[in-house]
């Protein structure tokens, strides 16, 4: 097998037992194609998910476009989906900023709806501080560092 190998630098690596005294070589075989992909293309970072926008959605859902939750997607289905910093919420977003139970969105009058709870910092729709308002396809909420798009998909009522 190694006949069939055409080596473009040989690495010899001397190591020493202390032990012993005994000195092995081992000698390894690396081609020029390996060591250019390793130093001229480094290894990609790994994504957690990459978005692939679906054809059909029969619910609304929430893409996280900013913060820790980056590239996670949340379908909406309950009423009220509760968005906040306490491990009971629909979204918890682990962030100082936010509080406990910071927003909510809600089906009212044919419309989704999105809802700040009281919270110290706002909930922010489309760069605009709201306390109560109606939610479009594409709009993008802001609580603290995430950025959260809403997608109405189809509805199924």
């Amino acid at each position: 097998m190694l006949s069939k190998i055409k080596p473009s630098l040989l690495f010899i690596c001397k190591l020493k037992s202390m032990l012993s005294k005994i000195q092995v070589f081992i000698i390894i075989i690396v081609s020029m194609d390996e060591i250019k992909k390793t130093l001229f293309d480094p290894p990609k970072p790994v994504i957690e998910k990459e978005y692939v926008p679906r054809t059909k959605r029969t619910r609304p859902y929430l893409l996280v476009l900013e913060g820790n939750l980056k590239g996670k997607e949340f379908q909406i289905l309950k009423e009220p989906f509760i968005i906040g910093r306490d491990k009971t919420n629909d979204i918890i977003i682990d962030e100082p900023l936010v509080s406990r139970r910071h927003a909510s969105i809600y089906f009212r009058d044919g419309a989704y709806r999105l809802k700040d709870l009281g919270s110290t910092n706002g909930t922010f729709l489309n760069g605009e501080r709201i306390s109560d308002s109606r939610l479009k396809d594409k709009d993008k909420i802001q609580i603290a560092y995430t950025v959260l798009q809403f997608f109405i998909g189809a509805l199924d009522f």
